[in-house]
């Protein structure tokens, strides 16, 4: 008899050539305890009775092995530079969940899912292939935007008072970042990734970039062959070379942080020669946190961050910042590929906290659920373009809420910097400014607006000025309501009086 050590029950076959094939069931103790049970095979073979009885002790064994988890947000941790760890694998309790992403034999034999935070190098291996492990994997890397847990991918938001039925999926937090397979001729196709940049810590076969140092990454783990049962382990190592990690600013939620101009009425242009606002290097950045909106399953095709160029530039890669609006809710945002001898093409975006996740403080609302607000195309023209720059000026930014700049150069640049120019246009172009009753709290402070009330039939004899909606805006981030439920019945312009 042969039963494994996840099993309910154990079954032993008696093979006798006159009893013929028996067969009976022992029940499993519970686990630490065990015991001897008995049971009998009767058969006749040459005119002789035959009565065989057969004892068998079962002992459970408890281990220490801790089963694999099969949802993305009870993913269990691993530590990098940590050592081996060993896990319980059981293939029929892994099924996949609606919308989770695929890859391989992942939709076949379902898949488990562990954790880590990169490393200061940012250059990691990834292993199954140990001794420990008992058969053929494939695994998929994904970065969390949402960090550890689905802290934002599950949350139960007040507009549903069913956790199940989210404003987003926890899968749509997930950017992919490449995958292992290993089933080459000859190995025994237990998977090993390489995430570096340095050709010196990795094969030339590397499955990724290196990581972005400090970030949460989710590890997607099949087995190569339907319903696996045994041992899973694996290994993550700091390759610890003298390369670098991903920067910061490759994602909106470490973009660099330029509110100090972002507050300032100071002109702030690349065409009246200040300073800028700050650089941004193309040195380790990627594409691979943004891309067009995605509903299907293919793991490929997980981005965390919608984004679909309108103008003659692809997409090619994301460098951000970030800014606290200013009080009068105005942003210029300028940047410029940083070669001065020829114009080279880039995008610009903007991105505001996304309004489906209010209302709320600033501090409620998460760099990881942001929408593309704003667009605009810079060094357009080759060589002698009269375009250099991407310039967006927005108005309606919501004062105190978190917003972020994206600039995306294009494939053939050369330039090893992106600069960004930003301020508050208020003073500057004051014509574009809301009105001073636009926001509540101002609307309050200031008794110099009068509403008039006209009797029925009545020509009232004085003029009356109630304010102005002239450029007005409304805050729906911190929950101000809307005048009519219905769009096309409603100016989304409110002033207060």
């Amino acid at each position: 008899a042969d039963e494994p050590i996840f099993g309910s029950g154990l079954t032993v076959i008696a093979r006798n050539g006159s009893t013929g094939i028996q067969s009976a069931t022992l029940a499993v103790p519970a686990s630490g305890s065990g015991g001897t049970q008995t049971f009998t095979a009767s058969g006749s073979g040459g005119g002789c009775n035959q009565t065989y009885r057969i004892s068998v002790e079962v002992i459970v064994t408890p281990l220490s092995t801790t089963p694999v988890a099969s949802d993305v947000c009870t993913a269990l941790p691993l530590t990098v530079g940590g050592g081996v760890s060993q896990f319980a694998w059981c293939g029929n309790q892994l099924p996949l969940e609606p919308g989770e992403p695929e890859l391989g034999e992942i939709a076949d034999h379902g898949s488990a899912w562990f954790y880590f935070v990169a490393p200061a190098s940012g250059q990691v291996r990834i292993e199954t292939d140990l001794n420990e492990t008992d058969f053929g994997t494939e695994l998929v890397l994904y970065h969390a935007a949402d960090g550890i847990g689905c802290i934002h991918g599950n949350n139960n938001w007040s507009q549903f008072p069913a956790a199940s039925n989210p404003i987003k999926t926890k899968f749509e937090y997930l950017s992919f970042q490449g995958n292992a397979d290993d089933d080459i001729i000859l190995t025994d196709g237990k998977a090993t990734a390489y995430f570096s940049d340095i050709l010196t810590a990795a094969p030339s076969f590397r499955d990724g970039h290196a990581l972005l140092a400090g970030e949460v990454y989710y590890i997607q783990v099949t087995t190569d062959d339907n319903n696996e049962r045994g041992y899973l382990s694996l290994r993550i190592d700091d390759l610890n070379v003298n390369g670098n990690p991903y920067v910061a600013h490759d994602i909106p939620c470490t973009g660099i942080d330029v509110s100090t101009d972002a507050q300032s009425t100071v002109v702030r242009t690349e065409a009246n020669g200040l300073p800028f606002s700050t650089q941004l290097s193309r040195g380790n950045t990627s594409d691979e946190e943004i891309g067009p909106p995605y509903t299907g399953t293919d793991a490929r095709e997980f981005r965390a961050y919608d984004y679909v160029p309108n103008t003659g530039n692809n997409l090619n890669g994301s460098m951000w910042v970030q800014f606290t609006a200013p009080n009068s809710g105005r942003i210029y945002f300028e940047s410029d590929l940083d070669n001065a001898l020829f114009n080279e093409n880039e995008n610009a975006a903007l991105y505001a906290p996304d309004a489906r996740f209010g209302p709320g403080q600033p501090a409620d609302l998460f760099c990881s659920n942001i929408v593309q607000v704003a667009e605009a195309e810079g060094g357009i023209g080759g060589i002698a373009g009269g375009i250099r720059t991407a310039i967006i000026t927005e108005r309606c930014l919501e004062p105190g809420y978190t917003y972020y700049g994206m600039v995306d150069p294009s494939a053939t640049a050369t330039a090893s910097e992106a600069e960004v120019w930003v301020y508050d246009p208020s003073v500057s172009d004051p014509a574009n400014n809301p009105p001073p009753n636009d926001i509540l709290c101002l609307a309050m402070r200031d008794t110099l607006f009068r509403v008039p009330v006209r009797p029925a039939n009545q020509t009232i004899p004085f003029s009356a000025v109630a304010g102005d909606l002239t450029n007005a805006c409304i805050e729906t981030l911190a929950g101000e309501p809307f005048s009519n439920p219905t769009q096309p019945s409603r100016s989304n312009g409110v002033a207060l009086f």
